[in-house]
């Protein structure tokens, strides 16, 4: 499932294990509900600004953005919003230099920072300093993971619903995100 380039697609994998388990039924009818609460969040967001969002990691100096053909961009072009990397053509992630990562940063709407270890913008920018150059550090746009994300991942309608709230925070005011996190900002 970590290899899907949709996000549904990691959740469709409910349909397998039903078959394993001789649950198809129940299997196929929590996809469905799952795959129309997806779809009725994607169409609130439809008519709505396309924010600029940047996912990125960074480790040991080099920033790790994923290709356009990744679960986590699908999933920001589900939530109505642009990638800032939407050149990085492939399956999987980039290596990029710091100094690329700011250029793409310095004017994003949004970041979300992959890691579920930095609840604090200070966590990012006492080690990347450069990155408080960044709009989203700036304005105190930047998320991170929930501890138990990779456990969570599967969930998509979580998920579409936190990429949604995180997008379009007017559209979703009282949405609680449940995999990801707002970091704290000075």
């Amino acid at each position: 499932e970590w290899m899907e380039e949709e996000p549904i697609g990691k959740f469709e994998w409910i349909k397998f294990f039903g078959f394993l388990t001789g649950s198809q039924d129940i299997a196929e009818k929590i996809f469905e509900e799952t795959k129309n609460k997806t779809e009725k969040i994607a169409e609130k967001t439809k008519s709505k600004e396309k924010p600029s969002i940047l996912w990125a990691g960074i480790f040991n100096g080099v920033a790790f953005v994923p290709r356009t053909q990744t679960y986590a961009v699908n999933a920001i072009i589900d939530a109505n919003a642009n990638y800032v990397f939407s050149d990085l053509n492939g399956t999987g992630t980039a290596q990029i230099s710091l100094e690329e990562l700011l250029v793409r940063a310095k004017n994003a709407d949004i970041m979300v920072y992959a890691s579920a270890f930095v609840n604090h913008t200070d966590q990012i920018t006492s080690q990347y300093p450069v990155l408080t150059k960044s709009q989203p550090i700036q304005e105190c746009n930047v998320y991170s993971f929930q501890p138990w994300y990779w456990q969570s991942t599967a969930d998509y309608d979580l998920f579409a619903a936190d990429m949604a709230a995180i997008a379009h925070q007017d559209t979703f005011p009282d949405h609680q995100l449940r995999l990801f996190q707002k970091a704290k900002c000075n």
